[in-house]
């Protein structure tokens, strides 16, 4: 599955009122519309990913993860989850969190099938000096995932992703690899993710 043609169809399927903030933070629709928006002009850009710090020293972003469990998750089901990230430019740090996890059906319209709980944690290394020959963003993370059918999965992956600049600021898109242990068993983990300002 190309996570990046859901998280477009996924922004396409709610309104432009969708893009704007909400008191407390964003909500989930708020989040997947202004992260396809994001992607689009990403897309648009020629995927003109930064090789330099921008100018500011700090950003603060938020939007959503694409994850899929090997054998969990059927081909037209992708896990949503609201993502963070916070980047100290200055000190090449960032972290973040994924949680709120939902489960939706991607086959041919947007159907919520069922909330998932857990949460996880990310940390990474922010390399702009040689954004150039290596995505800058380098890090790992873990926490627990509900999957579907109600068990418990021990989540740890890898984050790897590239900076932009977009119509509305500062964005990263980027991969998620890893394993959703669940009863003693791995199980893959791959995703998408993509956040904004």
């Amino acid at each position: 599955m190309k996570f990046e043609n859901v998280i477009i169809g996924l922004c396409a399927a709610f309104t432009l009122s969708a893009c704007g903030g909400s008191e407390g933070g964003a909500s989930f629709d708020q989040l997947i519309s202004r992260s396809g928006q994001a992607l689009v002009d990403i897309e648009a850009g020629g995927y003109n990913y930064l090789i330099a710090a921008p100018a500011q020293s700090r950003a603060s972003m938020d939007g959503i993860a694409l994850i899929g469990v090997n054998g969990h998750t059927a081909s037209d089901e992708i896990i949503l989850g609201k993502m963070t990230m916070d980047v100290n430019f200055s000190g090449g740090s960032a972290s973040g969190t994924i949680n709120e996890f939902a489960l939706y059906d991607v086959a041919a319209t947007l159907t919520h099938e069922q909330d998932l709980g857990g949460s996880v944690t990310y940390a990474a290394d922010v390399d702009m000096a040689n954004a150039i020959f290596a995505a800058p963003i380098d890090g790992s993370g873990s926490g627990t995932m509900q999957i579907p059918g109600g068990s418990t999965a021990n989540v740890e992956f890898g984050i790897g992703g590239d900076f932009y600049e977009v119509s509305s600021g500062l964005s990263s898109y980027g991969g998620i690899e890893g394993v959703a242990t669940v009863g003693g068993s791995g199980n893959v983990l791959v995703g998408q993710y993509v956040v904004s300002e």
